[in-house]
């Protein structure tokens, strides 16, 4: 059993890392699709994307795990998974939305560079609040502060 919970605690922070590499990834990103839109930098955002997601599904069965094992529900934790809650249901919802958006726009090039740069603040401010949450989740994990 010691195992099993060190493993998964391993594996759950190895989540953590896959989330960060896309946290702090997926801004730099965006920053260069904003000074020209090319379809090869959007793909790399979308790689982000799947490193967040892969990390996600990682992070929430080995979190659920080590949560079971360890007993309990501090109050930090509970703030903690309703930000990684809001993490994935914003990742669905907004980042789907409009990163298929900007595909199909890149991909047919019919749009106006406007309504690009729409979709584009639109993205920009997704992935700045989305690491915001993101290092306020590692802060709640590290410091624990209720």
């Amino acid at each position: 059993m010691y195992l099993l919970q060190k493993i998964s605690f391993f594996l759950h922070i190895l989540s953590g890392m896959l989330i960060a590499v896309s946290a702090f990834g997926f801004p730099i990103v965006e920053s260069a699709l904003r000074k020209g839109n090319n379809l090869g930098l959007h793909r790399l955002s979308l790689k982000f994307s799947e490193l967040a997601r892969n990390g996600g599904v990682l992070a929430i069965i080995t979190g659920l795990y080590n949560w079971i094992s360890i007993g309990g529900v501090p109050k930090w934790l509970i703030v903690k998974l309703i930000l990684f809650l809001w993490f994935v249901v914003s990742g669905i919802f907004v980042g789907i939305k409009y990163v298929s958006k900007r595909e199909n726009i890149l991909e047919t090039g019919k749009t106006s560079s406007e309504e690009l740069s729409s979709i584009n603040k639109v993205i920009k401010v997704y992935s700045y609040i989305n690491l915001v949450v993101f290092v306020v989740i590692v802060f709640l994990a590290v410091f624990k502060p209720f």
